[in-house]
């Protein structure tokens, strides 16, 4: 025999509530507020604010390159004023000088990747056939210099020479699809000019490509940052008559002009505009044996390592 009886409506209404116990002990309150503080310092104060978590990042992709132009042949300043020039009326035997020239810029500076040699010294060779050789000789030098069949001299009012700087920067995700004026990631489109920060006096050069830019004129056709070199080293406060470490075979010191330079310039964007900032002066040793052995054969201003 089955007996029916009633649900008990208690048991099918039933629910579940949490249980609040307060721990009445200051030590286990101290852990626990101080954990709490940590974590939520770690996730607002690092992850957020200093890892700018908020913020979403993408890979980049750049590239920079340093053009050199001599200036026009009329502009050069006169023989006279340049003391360091030996044709000069007024030359001065501190500045430990030679003759000058203005040779077409293919043969002072070079342009490398990330880096421009700019000469200052040019030092011509003149290799001799070593007549004890034979064609077929083992162990023996085919060629022979001497410092006779050298010459030296310097590239005449160099400081008038302009450089022009291009870069550029690009994402490979689809923030790439913004604008150039959005971004400001480049040296070519509408901009305001650029300044380079170093050692020494700020100095603004010149937007060329912007449509707005009132010395456009100085420009051509090219676009980028224009400054010249006489800036560069206003700004890196470097004078190329000042005695550098270098010393000659006379173990004399040799004028920054006559031994060279490096300087380091770094492209900085910050919110749509171009700052160029200074870095450690850099060496030849830093650039290989062949780098150290165009050094030691011609002196240049080096802007090296020009990096994004």
């Amino acid at each position: 025999m089955v007996r029916c009886s009633a649900p008990d409506w208690d048991d099918l209404l039933a629910y579940t509530a949490p249980k609040t116990v307060s721990v009445r002990h200051k030590w286990v309150g101290i852990v626990y507020y101080v954990t709490l503080i940590a974590i939520v310092g770690y996730v607002v104060g690092y992850e957020i604010i200093m890892k700018k978590g908020y913020t979403k990042f993408d890979m980049l992709a750049g590239s920079v390159r340093a053009t050199l132009q001599p200036p026009n042949m009329s502009a050069l300043a006169p023989i006279d004023s340049l003391t360091y020039c030996t044709q000069s009326a007024h030359a001065n035997a501190t500045k430990q000088p030679l003759d000058c020239v203005s040779w077409d810029p293919t043969l002072t500076s070079q342009s490398e990747a990330n880096s421009l040699l700019i000469g200052t010294r040019v030092t011509r060779r003149l290799q001799r056939r070593n007549v004890k050789c034979s064609e077929t000789a083992y162990g023996c030098a085919p060629w022979t210099t001497s410092d006779a069949d050298s010459t030296s001299v310097y590239v005449g009012d160099v400081e008038h020479s302009t450089v022009l700087l291009q870069h550029a920067v690009m994402a490979h995700s689809a923030l790439s699809g913004s604008s150039d004026e959005a971004t400001g990631l480049d040296s070519f489109g509408r901009r305001p000019a650029a300044v380079i920060k170093g050692g020494g006096a700020d100095v603004t050069t010149v937007p060329c490509g912007s449509p707005d830019n009132p010395q456009k004129a100085m420009c051509g056709g090219a676009r980028g940052d224009l400054l010249t070199v006489a800036e560069l080293l206003r700004a890196a406060a470097v004078d190329l008559d000042a005695l550098s470490n270098s010393t000659n075979k006379q173990q004399k010191p040799e004028t920054i002009r006559h031994a060279g330079v490096a300087l380091v310039l770094t492209v900085h964007y910050q919110a749509g505009a171009v700052v160029y900032g200074d870095g450690p002066k850099c060496d030849a040793a830093q650039f290989g044996a062949n780098s150290a052995e165009i050094r030691r054969n011609s002196a240049h201003l080096r802007v090296c390592e020009i990096s994004l």
